[in-house]
């Protein structure tokens, strides 16, 4: 129980240490766009470095039946973990996210048309801009310094689906952690969870809704799906390898999955113009990010 209590506590900590430690840095609400791929690049590496050599290696006793063949099987647990969660995306967070964007802009809306020839706008709320009153954007107008696009941002259904992915990950890969007789298992699951903890807390900057509340949620949340997957596996009398194979192969499809959209907020909607030098120089600074946080877990990888 010592054991069971030990990995808990620290493996819950750092993952809320690791959501809470962007949002009460300045320096990185300051250069956010710039240090966000950071965290991307930390999950690439998680799952293409960690989690898939080690279900690779778990997986070398399993006998496959013989009409398998040589199906590789820790590769297809991966595809699957991720086209999983791609389903469960376009079932129940795509349409929520559809339903924030036309909350959010309230001129996507259907206009109805009225009598006179003039178009009925939601003048009924005060915050919907009258469009003949609103200025139309000029070549002279400054973008850069403009509010960021929708398109970077992480909306509520959003952020949640990552909050669920990240967490069912954290689940499987706690299952083998108190039946392993070696102490890095624990270790790498330690920086795993910070630095996915940061990635969260990063996306959480990113959007547009930051209240406390929301914060609180996905701190706890983060922090005990750990916990809840550590103690699932003390109660499991033995986690064999063949077990640790499947959960991590799913999980490694699963984190493939969040990287994916990391990235695709990170560098999918990035379009620098080519004679500003800000944009070229943000853009580097961007992928430097990304090498920076591949690089950081590539490290631990040499060791765990």
């Amino acid at each position: 129980m010592y054991s069971l209590t030990v990995s808990c506590l620290a493996l819950t900590s750092l993952s809320i240490i690791g959501v809470l430690l962007p949002v009460h840095l300045p320096i990185i609400q300051k250069h956010l766009a710039t240090i966000r791929p950071f965290g991307t690049g930390c999950i690439l590496s998680i799952a293409l470095l960690h989690l898939l050599p080690d279900a690779l290696e778990s997986a070398e006793g399993i006998k496959l039946p013989h009409w398998a063949g040589d199906f590789p099987l820790v590769e297809g647990l991966a595809v699957l973990g991720f086209v999983l969660m791609v389903a469960f995306d376009e079932i129940f967070s795509s349409p929520c996210e559809q339903l924030d964007t036309l909350i959010a802009a309230p001129s996507l809306l259907p206009t109805a048309q009225a009598p006179g020839g003039f178009k009925q706008h939601c003048h009924h709320s005060p915050s919907c801009p009258d469009p003949e009153s609103t200025p139309l954007p000029t070549s002279s107008t400054p973008l850069l310094n403009s509010a960021p696009s929708p398109t970077s941002t992480f909306s509520t259904s959003r952020l949640y689906m990552l909050e669920f992915s990240i967490s069912l990950h954290s689940i499987l890969v706690g299952l083998p952690v108190t039946s392993s007789s070696s102490p890095s298992l624990l270790y790498a699951l330690c920086f795993h969870q910070l630095f996915e903890g940061t990635s969260l807390g990063l996306a959480f900057l990113s959007s547009p809704d930051r209240p406390p509340s929301k914060l609180l949620n996905l701190s706890l949340l983060f922090g005990g799906s750990i916990s809840v997957g550590v103690t699932l596996g003390y109660y499991f009398t033995a986690i064999s390898p063949t077990l640790t194979a499947y959960t991590n192969s799913l999980a490694a499809g699963i984190v493939l999955f969040v990287a994916f959209e990391f990235y695709q907020k990170d560098f999918g909607h990035s379009h620098p113009h080519p004679h500003l030098e800000q944009d070229k120089g943000r853009e580097k600074g961007k992928f430097a990010s990304f090498v920076v946080g591949v690089a950081a877990l590539a490290a631990v990888a040499i060791w765990a």
